[in-house]
């Protein structure tokens, strides 16, 4: 529904604000540091359109590998977060 689309935009637009900034070694765009627990990242970055983009990665001793991006799906990163990290099953 539409007062949802509003509510995710909130949650994820207040995440970002409040986030540290996360550089990736080798990239150039600069992201945002969303969430952080056993090895797996979830960060997010506002694109010149004025949507975001948000991926979630595995950190390793040179940065990070194989990341899986969502474009504007914030609810599908965060869920994908938390399965990588083994928050959840």
């Amino acid at each position: 529904s539409a007062a949802s689309d509003v509510y995710k935009r909130q949650e994820y637009g207040n995440a970002m604000e409040k986030a540290s900034d996360f550089k990736v070694p080798g990239l150039s765009q600069s992201y945002k540091l969303l969430a952080e627990y056993d090895n797996v990242v979830l960060a997010g970055r506002e694109l010149n359109s004025g949507g975001f983009e948000f991926v979630t990665w595995r950190q390793n001793y040179n940065g990070v590998e194989h990341g899986n991006y969502f474009g504007n799906n914030y609810s599908g990163a965060k869920e994908d977060f938390a399965t990588r990290s083994g928050l959840v099953n």
